[in-house]
């Protein structure tokens, strides 16, 4: 994500990564527009999140300390171990 090797990436950047149907996927035009649309607000608000000090940038270590807080958030009891139930649970939220 992060294009210009500044060691962290910005909003922008991250915007551009692609999430979700690839333009071969057999998704008709407006629903794909639809789709595009929602994971771009989804990646918005992941960024603010990501970006701890409220910089625009998003550092190495506030990257991993978001991955980090993620996991405790999706595993639901507490085991220190995710179910693919779980991470559909979590990523739901999303």
């Amino acid at each position: 994500m992060d294009a210009d090797n500044s060691g962290g990436f910005s909003l922008q950047e991250f915007l551009q990564t692609r999430l979700g149907p690839g333009p071969h996927s057999g998704v008709s035009d407006s629903r794909r527009q639809r789709i595009e649309e929602r994971a771009q607000l989804r990646k918005t608000e992941r960024f603010r999140l990501m970006d701890g000090n409220g910089d625009g940038i998003v550092s190495r270590n506030e990257y991993m300390n978001f991955g980090e807080l993620n996991y405790l958030d999706a595993d639901a009891n507490d085991d220190g171990r995710l179910t693919f139930r779980e991470m559909q649970d979590f990523h739901r939220g999303w």
